[in-house]
């Protein structure tokens, strides 16, 4: 017999229970994975070890969110297949925390389509279908891909070469999801689909929505960046990982792939400085916020630049350099984490003062902030008619500036979102590069261990959905910051500190994660960066930080 630990209690189950009968047995409902020894594990993972630490995960959890996802996922593409059997489709995240699935603009996809897709979904959810992991032969996979016709995910199992590849078995139908699947189809009963243009979109549950299914909220600017995001990977084809390590071959074809990302980057800087050149006369203030590692400081340095060249000068403040002494931060609900993602962490009375005075050309003193050694210093600084442009993560919060009329501001909203593919069933996550990129520059530059990177991600996470989406809609302005090529670059200096984390670690799972995603991607040659690049304030190096 085994031993089970659970929730305080010693259970004894035989050898080779799955965590499903397990589950069953102690009737949990909306569980959809478990943590055993602190690892994460699917419901079909059966018990092997003598002792067992075991910890259930639903709708609560990321990662038990991250499994429910992709099954839904994996629901639709079988839904699809049966119905339309040569028809593709491809998944990409979209506004409100949704999925947007499409399809070929060559396809015409109906609203009857639509309807016959959600039967079907609710169909197999109605029969209790077994999924069933397998790991075949990597020939074997190729084979049944290729009768499938999944050519991108052919592609990427060859640039990867593994003696093996996991598929997922269900009737007839096979696939392979990243994150892990459910046990059966009767779990995904909690999803909401509407039709949306060629395709739908699908919604459902997240950590931060109380568990239950988020109302869909238009989001117009969001989602006019996203369809320009996939416009352009189309334009150039590079939607998948695979079509992206095709550039690793030579510095040469690197190079070409870096250059057009920042083509990208700087024509979207021509045309929000032409939007705000039209605006000037009546502008007071710019503001930029975004979601933390999104690149709002080379950002508005970058901007910086590019208003003057239209004659227009700025002066830049960063919100970073407000935060109160720790004593004066507020609290989390348990009353003892500090809640450094609140406006209220920030010294907001002296922001203004600040902002009045250099708006009325007076001499004032501002803070400014060390991450590395903890500490204030302070700087006089007088203007002469300058914009004050103005960089932080609640910059376009209407309470941090309600002396200045909205007319007299421009908003911009900043964050990566690139809508990349492992494959076309398989969306990288758009928070994933922006968690990597802050590794790496919390370490470089911040003497903060990745460790306490993945400490402090949670509570950062919980801050964006409480602050910083919900005001993102008063951006005049959304930049995309992402960068087609940047996974290939961070790769190289992430493998090392993401293995540092250790198994006893409740990270390590999420470590592993990454490892396993950046096992994909082939390495690109980070000195072929641009010394101007948005990717050098993450990799160091940037000649915005002389």
């Amino acid at each position: 017999m085994l031993k089970v630990y659970y929730n305080q209690t010693i259970l004894n189950v035989t050898l080779n229970t799955s965590l499903e009968t397990l589950k069953n047995q102690l009737n949990l409902k909306n569980v959809y994975a478990a943590k055993v020894n602190n690892k994460l594990k699917e419901l079909t993972f059966k018990l092997h070890a003598p002792i067992n630490q075991i910890t259930f995960l639903g709708a609560w959890n990321a990662a038990a969110v991250n499994i429910y996802e992709a099954s839904l996922r994996y629901l639709v593409a079988m839904a699809s297949y049966k119905l339309f059997e040569n028809i593709s489709l491809h998944f990409t995240y979209y506004s409100s925390s949704s999925i947007l699935v499409s399809f070929p603009k060559e396809i015409t996809f109906l609203p009857e389509m639509f309807q016959k897709i959600k039967e079907e979904m609710h169909l197999l959810v109605s029969q209790k279908l077994d999924i069933t992991k397998k790991k075949l032969p990597l020939e074997k996979a190729l084979q049944i891909y290729q009768s499938l016709g999944f050519g991108d995910k052919i592609s990427l199992l060859k640039q990867k070469a593994p003696s093996f590849a996991t598929l997922y078995f269900c009737q007839n139908y096979c696939n392979y999801m990243y994150q892990g699947l459910v046990p059966n189809t009767s779990y995904l009963d909690k999803y909401h689909l509407f039709y949306h243009q060629n395709g739908f979109v699908m919604q459902f549950v997240t950590p931060f929505s109380d568990e239950k299914i988020p109302p869909f909220q238009q989001e117009p600017l969001f989602e006019q960046m996203l369809t320009q995001s996939l416009a352009f990977k189309k334009t150039i084809q590079m939607q998948n990982v695979s079509q992206i390590n095709q550039f690793a071959k030579t510095a040469q074809s690197q190079f070409n792939l870096i250059n057009l990302a920042e083509i990208n980057h700087q024509n979207q800087l021509q045309q929000l400085s032409a939007k705000i050149a039209k605006r000037a006369s009546n502008l007071k203030i710019i503001n930029i916020s975004g979601p933390s590692s999104s690149g709002k400081t080379t950002f508005a340095k970058r901007l910086q630049l590019q208003l003057q060249a239209f004659g227009i000068c700025t002066f830049i403040i960063a919100m970073d350099n407000y935060y109160l002494p720790l004593k004066d931060i507020p609290k989390e609900k348990d009353g003892i984490s500090f809640d450094f993602e609140s406006i209220d962490a920030l010294n907001i009375p002296l922001f203004n003062q600040n902002i009045y005075d250099l708006l009325t050309c007076k001499k004032t003193t501002i803070p400014q902030f060390d991450f590395v050694t903890r500490s204030h210093t302070q700087k006089d600084i007088q203007t002469h008619n300058h914009i004050i442009l103005v960089e932080g993560i609640h910059a376009i919060n209407p309470k941090l500036t309600p002396f200045i009329p909205r007319l007299q501001k421009f908003q911009i909203y900043i964050a990566p979102q690139h809508q990349l593919s492992l494959d076309f069933h398989n969306p990288l996550h758009l928070t994933d590069v922006r968690f990597l990129r802050r590794a790496i520059r919390d370490y470089i530059s911040r003497n903060t261990t990745i460790l306490r990177t993945f400490e402090f991600w949670d509570s950062v996470r919980k801050g964006e959905f409480r602050w910083i989406y919900p005001n993102q809609q008063e951006a005049d302005f959304v930049f995309n910051s992402e960068l087609i090529y940047e996974f290939n670059v961070l790769k190289p200096y992430l493998i090392p500190l993401l293995l540092q984390i250790p198994e006893t670690s409740k990270y390590f799972d999420k470590a592993q994660y990454f490892l396993n995603l950046l096992s994909f991607f082939k390495s690109f040659d980070s000195n072929l960066v641009f010394h101007e690049s948005l990717l050098k304030e993450f990799i160091g190096g940037s000649p915005f930080y002389f």
